[in-house]
């Protein structure tokens, strides 16, 4: 077989013998195609493209009844892969949308060997219209399958990305203003709030945008968070560790050493049995009720949008009974965040800015 670095050299000059054998490589038994040849305007061809590097999920390729093999449906679906880290038809382009913002509803099917799905995309807005990215939900794509690591990672305001199925570790990784909707299908037998749906370090290092998480996630939950907004049923180990901003809602149990470096932002944990507090890291936090007229309002509109979302059945339950329920919330707040957050107010109802010796004493 042809190495990468030959095929740089010399690319075939028929881009189905490098499918082929790119195919093979990959485990697949037979590729079909109707006609040779990448379309015009194609960089170098198909081979030219895989030649590049750009090897992306190789599923495409297979000869299966739902892939036409007209080379322009070929060359469209390899775009795909690159710019989704998906698989979606033809007819399904995020074009309009990052060329003149026009609001776009794409479908695709994910596998776990598609990782980082929905990270060139946002490379893509980002490129065009910086860090304010585009009006929210303009690209929105609904997948359904199985996600690979760090799905949904960098995407920035404009791109909701919403999971009807499970995905793997780095949910969410970098998030700078996207949105990330993951719930189980709808056939399900299980209850979401009962069975792991995402893998560990969901959110990490997140700045921005809004996760809603139909399940429970793995460890490491909104690690290093600075600014995301997020709502899941219940976290594995080590929750909140570093966070430095944003909201965190939690519809269920939290495993050990929640909120441990925890230095800003504030989480809320409904704590149905009384039994959060063993579970907390307490070092630079303290645990309070959810009675601040803003901070209620706040976890309130986020459930509903869980609930609209998602579809959560806990999230129904907690909106039915809220008077209950919200007495049972425990809010987790940072010491040092705390502080800042009252010189900061006391500063607004006298008119100034506060100093500086106010936000560090």
């Amino acid at each position: 077989m042809r190495s990468l670095t030959s095929s740089r050299a010399q690319p075939a000059a028929d881009p189905r013998s490098a499918i082929r054998e790119r195919a093979k490589a990959e485990g697949f038994e037979a590729v079909g195609f109707a006609a040779a040849g990448a379309p015009e305007g194609a960089p170098e061809g198909l081979a030219g493209f895989l030649a590049a590097g750009h090897h992306g999920d190789m599923a495409w390729m297979a000869n299966t009844a739902e892939r036409r093999s007209r080379p322009d449906v070929l060359w469209s679906e390899a775009k795909s892969i690159i710019t989704l880290g998906a698989n979606y038809g033809p007819a399904d382009d995020p074009l309009p949308a990052l060329e003149r913002r026009e609001p776009v509803n794409l479908t695709a099917f994910i596998r776990n060997a598609d990782r980082t799905c929905g990270t060139m995309l946002g490379y893509e807005v980002t490129k065009r219209y910086g860090s304010a990215g585009l009006p929210d939900d303009t690209i929105r794509v609904n997948l359904t399958g199985s996600a690979g690591q760090s799905f949904g990672a960098f995407i920035p305001r404009g791109i909701t990305l919403a999971l009807e199925g499970e995905a793997n570790d780095f949910v969410g990784k970098g998030l700078s203003g996207g949105k990330l909707i993951v719930r189980p299908p709808v056939t399900a037998a299980f209850a979401a709030e009962e069975n792991v749906i995402i893998g560990n370090v969901a959110l990490y290092g997140a700045t921005s945008g809004e996760a809603f998480i139909s399940g429970i996630a793995g460890e490491r939950f909104a690690v290093r968070n600075s600014g995301a907004h997020a709502v899941v049923e219940g976290v594995g180990d080590h929750g909140c560790e570093y966070m430095t901003g944003g909201r965190v809602i939690v519809l269920g149990r939290a495993g050990r050493n929640f909120a441990a470096g925890m230095s800003g932002g504030i989480a809320y944990v409904l704590d149905t049995d009384g039994s959060f507090a063993l579970n907390c890291n307490i070092d630079m936090v303290d645990l309070e009720h959810l009675e601040q007229p803003d901070e209620v309002a706040l976890v309130r509109d986020l459930i509903e949008c869980h609930v609209t979302l998602t579809g959560s059945a806990i999230g129904r339950r907690v909106l039915d009974s809220w008077p209950i329920m919200q007495r049972q919330f425990v809010a987790v707040m940072p010491r040092d965040f705390k502080r800042v957050k009252a010189a900061e107010a006391k500063a607004r109802s006298e008119s100034r800015e506060p100093a500086f010796s106010e936000l560090v004493a």
